[in-house]
């Protein structure tokens, strides 16, 4: 599979180039969505969480939801249960995003490519990608973005959100590629049409690497089937 990984820091903009690189042509595996679908009302993770955390749980005609808000106040300022709603969330996200990526491998002609808040956090799927991207800012612009975003936010808390990832300098220096998105969209735009075009002539390179191999594998096995035939 040749995959790309796209990740950051939270309020970055990685969903802005994530939608700059499906403008691209790109089809992009959102695991934001996925979760979002595996928490549907009355779904096997919905019950789970609902399990534990009764809290959250939301009953109406028949139906058990989540509430999101009540969810996201426990995990975020809770390690101990941030790591519990982990375990759940596990194995079916990655399910989901090994089951999207094939789809989009088997039906797409541009790059495919894995929008993932927490793509370093979750180290056990890192192997599945050929690059991965680092959206990123400076901190300063980071925390003045969340809090324009959620207004109601206190300082505490944007803290919280912050620190529940691995720290943004971390994620830069693991990083294959980087986009500083800290200044216009239209330069946004520039580095994603570069950055596009480095990677489909990498694809490039490797598919043909790939076939020169498989070629060079079929001619030694038609050789060495035609000497064993000629010694019998």
């Amino acid at each position: 599979m040749f995959l790309i990984g796209l990740t950051g820091g939270i309020a970055t903009g990685k969903s802005t180039v994530a939608s700059i690189f499906r403008r691209k042509g790109a089809y992009i595996v959102d695991v934001d969505s996925i979760i979002r679908s595996l928490q549907e009302p009355n779904s096997r993770v919905t019950r789970k969480i609902v399990a534990r955390w009764p809290q959250v749980g939301v009953a109406s005609l028949g139906h058990v939801s989540i509430d999101r808000v009540a969810l996201a106040k426990i995990v975020f300022e809770n390690a101990h249960e941030r790591k519990a709603l982990e375990r759940i969330m596990f194995l079916p996200t990655v399910v989901g995003i090994i089951k999207e990526s094939l789809y989009g491998l088997l039906t797409s002609r541009g790059l495919v490519v894995v929008d993932h808040p927490y793509l370093y956090e979750s180290r056990a799927i890192s192997w599945m990608f050929a690059k991965v991207i680092v959206v990123w800012t400076p901190a300063d612009l980071q925390r003045e973005r969340l809090r324009q975003r959620n207004p109601t936010f206190s300082d505490q808390h944007i803290a919280h959100r912050i620190g529940n990832q691995i720290p943004l300098e971390e994620k830069i220096r693991l990083a294959d590629i980087l986009i500083d998105n800290s200044r216009s969209l239209r330069d946004a735009e520039q580095q994603v049409d570069k950055v596009y075009a480095d990677i489909l002539a990498m694809r490039r390179k490797v598919r043909m690497a790939i076939l020169k191999t498989g070629a060079f594998m079929c001619i030694c096995f038609l050789g060495w089937k035609s000497s064993a035939s000629t010694m019998v």
